[in-house]
């Protein structure tokens, strides 16, 4: 696999590893290769396949394709893509770009393929095309602007990969709860995190991330909402309610229980027939106050 380097790319520009540069062109197919500078390909026309790091994905316009230092990436289309391609070294502006804003450091924190907005692809391009006038005209200063401009394009790829990632991480998390509503009874921490392919570890933080409970917790709250309309709303015994809601131990589901609702299960449920038999109470209410595993 061939490795291109900086000085091998563009003018002498490029000489102190600290320039930008931007060429336009129309592919059909690239070989498999890696560099040694960041490159950011944009697709203006056509569409094909991106193979990036053994990965395949399909590009049309609006899309991004983002390839850090030691990226392995091949290009395939049957009608030809035309692109335009930005490359610099990562001390080409400062390292900070997007910490504000992120966790992760900076310039590796981009996703390797980002879908624009259909209401950012204007933005994106013309920006580009500032890049490339620049590039071409080479008036006073034209690297700085450059920099500048590769910059805000950096930091606008930023807020379109959270947005991105933010919208997939809110539907998956709905199919989890989704999941979890159907499959409450049997569900455990191992189980459910084998299911969506995590270490339970992982998938522990991810769901309190982005719940606000703990797994745990929400599954005996799911449990113990089934367990009270079972009482109030069936004859079964609790015995076989417990069962159902999936609680194995009955000593368990009792300490549970009253730790919900400050009664034992045949209390509540003798308190919730009088209050419908009389109409001169209130039924007694699920709360899970105060109660925390």
């Amino acid at each position: 696999m061939y490795t291109y380097r900086i000085e091998m790319v563009n003018h002498d520009d490029m000489s102190d590893q600290k320039g930008v540069t931007i060429t336009r062109d129309k592919w059909c197919s690239t070989p498999l290769h890696t560099h040694e500078f960041i490159e950011i390909v944009y697709i203006i026309a056509g569409n094909g396949i991106q193979q990036i790091n053994g990965k395949d994905h399909f590009v049309k316009r609006g899309d991004v394709t983002y390839m850090k230092i030691g990226d392995s990436h091949k290009f395939c289309s049957n009608n030809g893509m035309q692109v335009l391609n930005c490359i610099f070294m990562p001390n080409a502006f400062p390292h900070h770009i997007g910490n504000e804003n992120t966790n992760a450091d900076s310039l590796d924190a981009i996703p390797n393929l980002i879908h624009l907005p259909s209401n950012s692809i204007l933005e994106v391009e013309n920006l580009l095309l500032k890049i490339e006038r620049e590039n071409e005209e080479r008036q006073f200063a034209y690297q700085s602007l450059l920099k500048n401009y590769a910059s805000i394009l950096v930091t606008l790829l930023f807020r379109y990969a959270r947005s991105e990632s933010n919208a997939s991480t809110n539907a998956f998390v709905s199919s989890i709860l989704d999941y979890l509503e159907e499959n409450f009874a049997k569900s455990s921490l191992a189980l459910v995190s084998k299911h969506f392919n995590f270490s339970p570890s992982y998938f522990s933080k991810l769901f309190k991330k982005n719940v606000g409970m703990s797994f745990s917790k929400y599954i005996t709250d799911r449990r113990m909402r089934a367990a009270i309309r079972l009482i109030t709303n069936t004859n079964n015994t609790v015995a076989s309610i417990l069962k159902d809601v999936g609680f194995t131990e009955p000593k368990q589901f009792y300490k549970v229980f009253r730790d919900y609702t400050g009664t034992s299960p045949g209390e509540y449920r003798k308190a919730y027939q009088n209050a419908i038999s009389t109409n001169d109470s209130e039924p007694p209410v699920f709360s899970a106050v105060g109660y925390e595993n």
